[in-house]
């Protein structure tokens, strides 16, 4: 059998597993912000259509504010990203 062949499966089973993690979503970082006591977390993952960012994960609620990567800015950061958005 021609070795090219396993180069040329090679490539698709890499350019197939590199969409795959496109569509869902590749971590590229994040960013904090403190404001009037509250810290606000956004996580940036990487789209094939672009970068989106979307609030982190793991809040504890906080009254009758969402879930939605905000917590109060005195208590421990357990705020995190995850490695893809889903």
């Amino acid at each position: 059998m021609n070795p090219m062949h396993y180069y040329v499966g090679l490539i698709i089973i890499v350019l197939a597993g590199a969409f795959y993690c496109l569509d869902r979503g590749i971590f590229l970082g994040s960013t904090s912000n403190v404001n009037e006591g509250l810290l606000y977390k956004k996580c940036r993952y990487l789209f094939i259509t672009g970068i989106s960012e979307q609030p982190a994960h793991g809040a504890p609620p906080i009254g009758n504010l969402p879930k939605l990567g905000i917590q109060l800015a005195n208590q421990p950061d357990e705020l995190y990203c995850r490695i893809f958005a889903e």
